[in-house]
């Protein structure tokens, strides 16, 4: 028989404050403070890797620009395009590619950061206004944040 191979579900912060939540709705949310993008909600879940990453807005002349903060598999990564081209792991500077062990590793795809991560998270961020996070199905009903909750 056929396997099924279930979505991802993915989520987006684009351009001035534009949200499209793993559940499919898009809506604007402005603001100026520290937002979790998405993470697991309250305590933890069997068999799920705990993460969140956290998104702050920043004001640049030529309008908002997004600095993001992944916990995941025991490190802060601070992404922003202050350090563009690198990451801080736990507050120190690195440079592309970074790898931690199998769980997680940061690196160039064309222009852009990404971050995959042993449990199935993914993160593409462009150093300005884009960032996309990908997450197997099976987080959906424990997420938390500005990225929704998505129910099977």
């Amino acid at each position: 028989s056929p396997t099924v191979v279930e979505k991802s579900l993915v989520c987006a912060a684009t351009g001035d404050f534009h949200f499209h939540t793993f559940g499919g709705t898009h809506y604007e949310f402005p603001g100026s403070c520290v937002y979790r993008l998405a993470g697991l909600c309250g305590t933890a879940h069997a068999n799920l890797e705990p993460f969140s990453l956290d998104l702050t807005p920043l004001l640049r002349p030529r309008g908002w620009t997004k600095a993001l903060t992944l916990s995941a598999c025991g490190l802060r990564l601070d992404m922003s395009p202050k350090d563009l081209n690198h990451i801080r792991v736990d507050g120190i500077l690195e440079s592309l590619p970074f790898f931690h062990g199998h769980c997680l590793r940061a690196y160039y795809q064309g222009h852009q950061l990404c971050v995959d991560t042993d449990f199935g998270l993914s993160l593409t961020y462009d150093w300005d206004s884009l960032a996309r996070v990908t997450l197997p199905r099976l987080y959906g009903p424990y997420l938390c944040g500005l990225c929704g909750q998505h129910s099977p």
